[in-house]
């Protein structure tokens, strides 16, 4: 598989749907194949998947099957979308992919990291991002953004400062272990001056696959 794979991680708010759009009209530009996803979606099974993880009604959702329903989402995705996508040299731009697990399920909601590891290969093989941007944020500025959307909170957004603190240093940690396929970058800085950062990486990375 030849394509190119990226994923841009963070906790709520840090700007990655954004950056994602931004990255997919510039790359377009360049005349590549780019596909754009989110997680956990992507396609029609995933996006149930979603509704489910995510609906405030779900409150008594126990941490174990929070974590397997995010990755039978990831894996659908993977299987129906991603590998063929790779197999089409297209460009996939992930708005999170399973570095979000590690950091939410694993940090966040301190479960096992070398059971998270086990799910990965058995969900995704061996497909996995090229390489991830970590839009780094505060929780402060996080809840603050989220705030002004007016939107009310989902199942997740809802699970209290505390929980986001460990997700934050989780994507941190998990970024300073993986700092060869990792690029960390100040989410609150300018959105044009976040985005040339971020391509400014992915030219080199496309020059090193040339």
């Amino acid at each position: 598989m030849s394509g190119l794979f990226i994923s841009l991680e963070g906790i709520d708010g840090c700007g990655k749907s954004t950056q994602v759009k931004l990255l997919t009209s510039y790359l377009e530009e360049k005349g590549l194949e780019v596909l754009h996803i989110r997680e956990p979606g992507g396609c029609a099974v995933s996006e149930q998947i979603r509704d489910i993880l995510l609906q405030k009604k779900n409150s008594q959702m126990v941490p174990d099957t929070e974590l397997l329903l995010y990755w039978a989402a990831r894996a659908q995705l993977t299987q129906e979308v991603i590998a063929p996508a790779l197999k089409k040299d297209n460009c996939i731009l992930a708005d999170r992919f399973g570095w979000s697990t590690f950091a939410y399920q694993g940090y966040g909601r301190g479960m096992d990291l070398e059971a998270i590891s086990f799910l990965q290969k058995f969900s995704c093989g061996s497909i996995w991002p090229h390489h991830s941007f970590l839009l780094d944020i505060s929780v402060e500025a996080m809840q603050s953004r989220l705030a002004t959307t007016g939107a009310e909170p989902d199942r997740m957004e809802s699970q209290g400062d505390a929980f986001f603190e460990r997700t934050r240093a989780g994507y941190l940690e998990l970024a300073k272990q993986n700092s060869h396929s990792f690029t960390v970058l100040n989410g609150l800085q300018d959105k044009n001056n976040l985005q040339q950062q971020i391509r400014e990486v992915i030219q080199r990375i496309i020059a090193e696959k040339s």
